[in-house]
């Protein structure tokens, strides 16, 4: 969040943070474990409307 006071920024913008932090080998293999939880849920959700119509 960023909020200007006259000629003064204070905060960071999300890209600022980005940049900053930089994005590696961490952030992939977290990216990698959601994507596979995303997957699992959406697989369930699947599921369960498939055997939801037998109960």
């Amino acid at each position: 969040m960023v909020e200007q006071m006259g000629n003064e920024r204070f905060g960071y913008t999300p890209d600022e943070v980005l940049c900053a932090i930089g994005f590696g080998r961490f952030q992939y293999i977290v990216l990698a474990y959601f994507c596979l939880g995303w997957v699992a849920e959406v697989m369930e959700v699947m599921l369960l409307s498939f055997v939801g119509l037998d109960i």
